[in-house]
């Protein structure tokens, strides 16, 4: 008997053991099953709250995340996103939005689409990572993924998804920027006949709301739009909605009276007049509080608390804290008008219970705001200088952008107390920096070294060992200068006329040209030790190289000289030059556009320098003609402070050691 009992118990053991072996060996479940069960749920016409639909989504993120495991651990990138992505989405649009499941997924399969440059599946996870990071209120990490995603996103020809980011981009910016988030708003409006009709529903209903504020004339035909594709007869929550916002916008266009009439006359189950019986919790807060508007309006205060009294709860409810406190506020502000102290202090009593909370929200929200708001300005500017081909290049900066400006943000918390001059000059210093290194990239731009690597090698190639070696010689000061000169924000004056002196000869070896140039410098200034803002020069220089020398067969010549002024703390600088002149310059749109950045640059650059040493400079540009009218040349007159080290330097001024 113990025999047999033994013998059957090591059967169901090693049955047990395969079952598991098999269990743990599953192989991947088929995308065809998974998307047979998607289908399904589709077919159910009752909401996401639904058993059946809540069960069949439970078994697809079920299946899906068991293929993305393996996919993961077999370091499949081509499976990590075939079921990664349709994972993050079901996660997204299903699951909790308030949990950091979907933040870890979409970060665990973003290497695999980076690795497989998969720009479709970027979009998507850069998408849902914003999306994500709205829902936990991370509002700074939203903007920047859902630029990520902008960035390598084809509007042209995935639409409906470029209008999901700009709407999405407008919601995550509208807790702190309204102005910012109307215009990302309207930028989807572009794309808004490329979603289906429920999308345009959501969009003009949203356009509805921030733009209450505006004259009717303005709102009309977003009411219009919205109507048309609402079920205001048959959906009562859609009805709602629309008559909501529209009695809103009367209401901010200071009619009131017209305001209550269309919610009586349209909402007549959602009245006041029925104790507000046909309104339902999930949508009555705002509906409460737009009634309570109007009636405070016409003077109806006691009706007015009664409808604020109903949104109040509904926001204890939810545990919203900013709705009840705002609501609060808005009770007190009647028992206020009504001299109901004790009904005012009674409502604004409880509020200490959340005063630790709220503070913690509000300094995290005004953070976030100013976190926000640098790095929409910042990334506009990497947007618009960067191109389509250099999409990897933009994933990068973005990423190193953040880095920086998370570091700003620390220094600027460590020493928030300092005096607004400390803050000042530091918001100078960072001008400074872009400024030297938009001259430096204009310097060392891939044009210029191939052009001069190019000249090396024909020398090269054509055995002139000894003009290479110079030519060599004089490259590699010259990028040696270049990196010393953006390393510093002022340069001894000599520093720089070594810099000018390479960057002539360099320009003299490697063009095909007949000119020259010459370089004088007043004997009372020879001797003298100060220094100048560093990158300011050399960029008006290499204008006349890039834009005045193109005419074939002339020969040219530059004139570069420095003396004192009348007021020996300023220098002059002339720069004079025999080219074609700027009209003829303009003409070609490259260089029409080059010259105007330049222009750009260097009347930033003289505004930064006002402000940093407190010293006026200047710059004044003449076209120069002959007696007939004639373009003959450009003449640059620019007047710059001398910095001393006795002068009030700072860590913005110091030259750097080593």
């Amino acid at each position: 008997m113990k025999l047999a009992f033994s013998r059957k118990l090591i059967a169901f053991i090693f049955f047990y053991i395969c079952l598991v072996a098999k269990l743990y060996s599953q192989s991947y479940y088929p995308l065809e099953d998974i998307l047979f069960l998607e289908d399904k749920t589709q077919k159910f016409n009752v909401s996401k709250e639904s058993d059946s639909v809540l069960y069949y989504n439970a078994i697809i993120c079920k299946k899906l995340e068991h293929n993305l495991d393996k996919s993961l651990k077999a370091n499949n990138n081509a499976l990590a996103l075939k079921y990664g992505v349709p994972y993050l989405k079901k996660l997204v649009d299903n699951s909790n939005r308030k949990d950091s499941l979907n933040i870890n997924v979409a970060k665990s399969i973003l290497p695999s689409a980076l690795k497989l440059r998969d720009t479709l599946a970027l979009v998507d996870i850069y998408f849902n990572l914003g999306k994500s990071c709205y829902y936990v209120n991370d509002f700074v990490n939203s903007v920047l993924y859902l630029n990520e995603a902008m960035h390598v996103l084809d509007t042209t020809k995935i639409k409906d998804k470029a209008f999901e980011i700009y709407y999405q981009l407008g919601r995550s910016t509208s807790s702190f920027n309204r102005k910012e988030a109307i215009e990302h708003y309207k930028a989807a409006e572009q794309f808004v006949p490329f979603v289906n009709d429920a999308r345009k529903n959501r969009y003009y209903l949203t356009m509805t709301a921030v733009l209450s504020h505006l004259p009717l004339e303005q709102t009309r035909p977003y009411f219009e739009l919205l109507k048309a594709y609402s079920d205001i007869e048959g959906d009562k929550k859609q009805a709602v909605s629309y008559y909501n916002n529209l009695a809103y916008a009367y209401l901010e266009n200071n009619r009131a009276k017209e305001a209550k009439a269309i919610l009586e006359e349209n909402l007549p189950w959602c009245s006041l007049v029925n104790d507000f019986k046909g309104c339902e919790q999930h949508f009555g807060a705002y509906y409460y509080h737009t009634t309570g508007a109007i009636e405070r309006a016409l003077g109806n205060y006691e009706i007015a608390l009664k409808c604020f009294n109903l949104a109040l709860d509904i926001a204890k409810m939810r545990n919203d804290y900013e709705d009840i406190i705002d609501y609060s506020r808005e009770i007190a502000s009647i028992c206020k008008i009504t001299k109901d102290y004790d009904r005012g202090f009674k409502v604004l009593l409880p509020l200490k219970a959340y005063a630790d909370s709220l503070a913690a929200k509000e300094i995290e929200k005004q953070v976030k705001k100013k976190q926000s708001e640098n790095l929409l300005k910042k990334e506009k500017k990497v947007v618009k200088a960067l191109t389509v081909e250099n999409a990897k290049i933009n994933v990068t900066v973005s990423r190193l952008t953040l880095l920086l400006f998370f570091l700003v943000f620390l220094i600027v918390v460590a020493f928030g107390l300092y005096a607004f001059a400390k803050l000042r000059q530091i918001r100078i210093k960072q001008a400074l920096n872009l400024n030297q290194l938009q001259n430096l990239t204009a310097a060392m731009n891939p044009h210029f070294l191939f052009n001069s690597f190019s000249a090396l090698q024909n020398l090269i190639l054509n055995n002139d060992t000894i003009a290479a070696n110079n030519y060599m010689a004089n490259l590699a000061r010259l990028i040696r200068h270049f990196f010393y000169s953006f390393e510093h924000i002022n340069i001894p004056f000599q520093k720089e006329i070594e810099i000018l002196e390479s960057y002539c000869k360099l320009e003299a070896l490697r063009q095909h040209k007949e000119f020259s140039y010459t370089i004088t410098v007043s004997h009372d200034l020879k001797e003298e030790q100060f220094f100048i803002p560093s990158m300011l020069i050399q960029p008006i220089v290499e204008n006349a190289f890039k834009h005045a020398f193109t005419e074939k067969d002339k020969v040219y010549n530059l004139e570069i000289s420095f003396k004192n002024t009348l007021n020996t703390d300023y220098i002059k600088c002339r720069i004079k030059d025999n080219g074609v002149g700027r009209v003829q310059a303009q003409k070609v749109k490259q260089s029409s556009h080059h010259l105007s950045v330049s222009s750009r640059n260097l009347d930033e650059r003289i505004k930064i320098i006002q402000k940093q040493l407190k010293k006026e400079a200047s710059i004044t540009i003449i076209d120069l003609k002959d007696d007939e009218g004639n373009p003959k040349g450009t003449e640059v007159m620019l007047v710059l402070p001398k910095i001393h080290k006795t002068a009030n330097f700072n860590s913005a001024t110091l030259i750097k050691k080593g």
